[in-house]
Formats: C-alpha cells, structure tokens, sequence
C-alpha cells in the first residue's frame, strides 16, 4: 500500500502525458506550481524503491477511469470499511483501491489488484462468513420510497427486540405509525451505518430521502399492498414474509453496499447501486436503480459473484474530460469620439461640431477664424490646431492647385471639387 499526495499524483499523470477523463479528478490535483514542480517530483518518484512506485497502469487507472465504485462494508454492527474502486480502460485488467487520508482528505492510500476478479472475491469471502449461505425464495419490486420507508421499519422492528432482550418481555408485534414515521425521520438526519437505512442513505436517491408523514405512510399502504405488512388501526405488524424478512436482516453479519458511476459503450455516464445482506445463513441482494425501483431478492453466493463481477467490469472507454467553455470574446473596442470643436467667425460663434465637419469648412474660412475644444487653453487659428487643408494637387500633372480651383492652370485638365 502507497500512501501519496494528490498533487504528486496529479503531477506524475501530467509528467506521463496520460489522458485525463471526467471521473479522474477524484483523485488527483492539478499541481500549482508549474513544469520543474512536476520535473521535481518526477524525479523523485523515479529515485523511489519500486515497491513504492506507482505503476504506469495505477496513474492510467487513476488518470482516466472508466469505473467507479464507492464500495462499503459493514462487518458485524462496528467494523466499517470504506473503498473506492477504480477501474480504466477496458483492457485494463488492474482494479485500483483509493481511499482518503490526511487531515483533509488530500491523501490517497492507494492499492491495486492484478485483476478485477481478485477484489470480488475479497468481498465474496465477507459475504460467506465461513458458512454455507441459502438462498431465499423470496423476491419483492417497489419504489425507493417504500424501500426507505420498509427498511426504517426494519431498525424498528431491532429496537423492540433488543429492548425485549433487556426488559425480558416478547417484542412487540405491533408499531404506531409516529414510530415509524420518527425511525425514518432520525435515520435519514443521523449518519449512524450500523442501523440499515442510515448505511443505505447514500445509495437512494434524494427524493426517497425527503419523505414527510403523508409520503411515509403512503408508503406502508403500499408495502400492505405487497403482502409484507398488514395495517392495524393507527399502526402496522408483519406478516409472515415481512417477520421473515425482517427478522433476517436483524440478524445480519455482514452488509456490502456498492455505488457505480460507469461509462457506457457509448463514452456516456451512468449510475447503479446494489445492497448485498448477509444474515445468518440467508444471502439478500437489494438491485437499486438510479431514479428507479428496487429489487430484493434472495441470492446464491454463484448469483452474487456474478453480480459483483458486474459492478466491477466497465462498459465503454473512459468518459472525456470535459474542457472549460472558452472565454467569452473581448468587448470590441469603444469607437472613437470625434472631439466636439467651436468656431469663432467675425465674432459669431457656432458649435459645438466634430472635427470632420469644422475640417469640410476650414478652406473656405476667411482670415481671423479662430476654433476652439475642450482640451485647448484658449483660442486658436485653424492651422495652430493642425486643422489646414492638405494643398490640392492636379491629378494629370501634379501642379498645385488653389482652394475651389475647377480646372488646372498648367495642363487645363478638369478637376473633382470635394
């Protein structure tokens, strides 16, 4: 196992030239510095034992993954582990283990599997305990609201039993509807994985996570409707394939819940989520669709190898890393403002005008004119102010011509009064 900084990670991928996709910003950070920050630290991954190196194929997976798996296991009701799998391309076989360190979660702790089989079967062993499993002949559908809604009832219905261990008296068969209605409440506010709804919060989608009472107890209405409760006055009880199932997953050892975002062949990005319980010997697997239903159903360990060999096998390439919108054009520049002139004329003044109308007159000014603008101190005569016309010249022969002349004296030819 390789503990590193996510900006050393972030500076071997841009040292390796490897492709970045959409889903590898997770787990690196674009280095700060510039090209000898990441020349540095190129260096002195190289100079590292290989065993502390990070393999080619790791910084690919890494780079550009085309799968990810947020993957917990609750083992028992206090050991939690929590994993990112990480899978590239397609024809990568290594499946990558990340997981946060550091003060804030700037680190990865990082592992890798030669195969993506090698990690299923890790967690393969968890679900078997050391024990045959069976599989239950049971299968439901429903919404996602009533799978919240069934599994608060669930951590309900563990509550009374353990009460019932410390008070000596049988559990009760019964539950009050604000019961239920409190358990959903506190479990989808309080982050506590070792009750069942609060570890599978972050598999639903949000909108199965808002409930109020009235959505609550449309909820129970329709799980009565599916046979695994049945209403009774202002409460609810099991039937006898809810208490089963109830009273398997009050019994459970062992809880994996896996959390996909994957491309598919396309190059496009999707999501699953699935729930594997393992209870004494039953073996659940709870199928949840993003923005659809639920399917529990029992499983062999055959089915749920299966499974997890499906979660953990990509679809497509990589998703492209999507490129920051191009800056928006620069504003053309303000036109120019012609300044504004004034024009004294045997004592008269006229303005204010732009300088291209005080030009058209200037030839035809008598002597004593006198202009004026903002910018100038005082008074001043039109060739003071850089204003006299240009001479005109013949477009035959080139003489000088006169102010208003029609015809040039040296060759006759006609000429174009402006």
């Amino acid at each position: 196992m390789i503990t590193m900084h996510r900006q050393h990670i972030g500076a071997l991928v841009r040292h390796m030239n490897h492709p970045q996709g959409a889903l590898g910003a997770a787990f690196m950070d674009e280095p700060a510095a510039g090209a000898d920050f990441v020349a540095q630290i190129a260096q002195w991954h190289a100079s590292l034992p290989e065993a502390e190196r990070i393999p080619p194929s790791v910084l690919r997976s890494l780079a550009a993954p085309a799968l990810v798996a947020d993957v917990r296991a609750a083992l028992g009701r206090d050991t939690m582990i929590r994993t990112w799998a990480v899978c590239g391309d397609p024809s990568e076989k290594t499946l990558v283990l990340a997981a946060a360190t550091g003060e804030e979660g700037d680190q990865l702790k990082l592992e890798w599997k030669q195969t993506r089989e090698e990690f299923a079967d890790s967690l393969l062993v968890w679900l078997l305990q050391g024990a045959e499993t069976s599989e239950p002949e049971m299968k439901v559908v429903m919404s996602q609201a009533e799978f919240a809604v069934l599994l608060a009832l669930c951590d309900l219905h563990s509550r009374a039993a353990y009460s019932a261990y410390l008070t000596h008296e049988p559990a009760p068969a019964h539950y009050e509807m604000r019961f239920v209605q409190q358990a959903y409440e506190e479990a989808v506010t309080v982050d506590d994985p070792r009750w069942l709804l609060s570890f599978s919060v972050p598999l639903l989608d949000e909108e199965a996570c808002r409930l109020g009472a009235p959505q609550v107890e449309q909820a129970l209405n329709q799980l009565a409707g599916r046979g695994l409760i049945e209403l009774s006055g202002a409460g609810v009880k099991w039937t006898v394939p809810g208490e089963y199932l109830a009273e398997s997953f009050h019994r459970r050892q062992v809880m994996i819940s896996l959390d996909t975002v994957a491309s598919d062949p396309q190059g496009l990005l999707g999501t699953h989520a699935g729930l594997f319980i393992r209870s004494d010997q039953p073996l659940w697997y709870a199928d949840i669709a993003g923005g659809g239903s639920v399917a529990i159903t029992g499983v062999s360990l055959q089915a749920a190898r299966g499974v997890l060999d499906a979660f953990f096998t990509p679809l497509g390439p990589p998703a492209p890393k999507r490129q920051a919108p191009p800056a928006a054009p620069a504003p053309p520049p303000p036109a120019a403002v012609e300044k504004e002139w004034y024009l004294s004329v045997a004592g008269q003044t006229e303005g204010p005008m732009p300088e291209s109308a005080l030009r058209a007159r200037i030839a035809n000014l008598p002597p004593g004119a006198l202009v004026w603008n903002a910018g100038l101190p005082n008074w001043i005569t039109p060739q003071q102010a850089g204003l006299a016309p240009q001479a005109a010249v013949c477009r035959a022969c080139g003489a000088n011509l006169k102010p208003g002349q029609r015809f040039c004296v040296a060759c006759g030819s006609p000429q174009q009064i402006q």
